[in-house]
């Protein structure tokens, strides 16, 4: 074997950016911070969708212009 494969060897061993595990607690409390995150996200989307039909009914929009007005909100907050 070559010394430079030796040392290939021992690189691909050591990751820098490797995760260590997370104690149980430390999981269910991420779990819950994230559910909550997006159940946040739905609940301001629902609450958006009846005033946004409200709103573009008013401009005289037609029905596929406020398809639209749900989509936008997901691309914004990446759903």
């Amino acid at each position: 074997m070559s010394p430079g494969g030796e040392q290939r060897s021992q690189q691909s061993q050591h990751n820098d950016f490797a995760i260590r595990p997370l104690a149980l607690t430390s999981e269910i409390l991420f779990n819950i911070v994230m559910c909550s995150a997006q159940g946040t996200v739905q609940g301001a989307l629902a609450q958006g969708i009846i005033p946004g039909l409200a709103i573009g009914k008013s401009f005289g929009a037609t029905a596929s212009d406020l398809a639209w007005f749900p989509a936008a909100y997901a691309l914004t907050t990446g759903l």
